[in-house]
């Protein structure tokens, strides 16, 4: 009866270490073959982003230009340069931001790019610690947005980009 005990008690953590082993490795080798292949879409993506939106029409970077004051002799502000949204994604976030911790109000956003935000994401009365987000195309397709979080107070708390929808 001992012996026999001993063989089931064998068994059971036999048993027990396959169901650890089931819920945590399974899930690591199926997350890590998720990472590469979502890693090498990414990679992927920002390779080729320009591929899958169309340049922005001189006015408009003209008008980035201008606002942003690049000089004329910099590549993007040359007469007649092919230039994407992106392209002008640095020099707004320098502008905005020139200090990690010293960044423009909203009001000053919307003075420099308001006429290319196409959507908002407002505060929640119910989540008031939430910050706005507003997104900016240059190239009015939606593709790679400028998205910019600000605080309740109107400063920005955060400026990303994405490339995809």
């Amino acid at each position: 009866m001992i012996k026999n005990s001993k063989k089931w008690y064998f068994v059971l953590l036999i048993i027990l270490f396959l169901i650890f082993a089931l819920f945590l490795f399974v899930p690591l080798g199926i997350g890590t073959i998720y990472g590469v292949v979502t890693g090498l879409s990414e990679r992927n993506a920002k390779m080729n982003w320009r591929e899958n939106t169309a340049p922005i029409s001189p006015e408009i970077a003209s008008d980035l230009c201008e606002k942003f004051e690049i000089n004329s002799d910099d590549q993007i502000c040359k007469p007649n340069a092919i230039v994407y949204g992106p392209d002008f994604y640095p020099y707004i976030i320098n502008s905005f931001c020139p200090e990690k911790d010293r960044c423009v109000s909203l009001a000053e956003v919307e003075e420099k790019i308001g006429k290319y935000k196409y959507s908002e994401d407002a505060q929640d009365a119910l989540m008031p610690n939430e910050s706005n987000r507003y997104w900016y195309d240059f190239q009015s397709d939606h593709m790679y947005p400028l998205i910019i979080s600000f605080f309740k107070d109107g400063t920005i708390e955060e400026i990303q980009y994405q490339f995809g929808n």
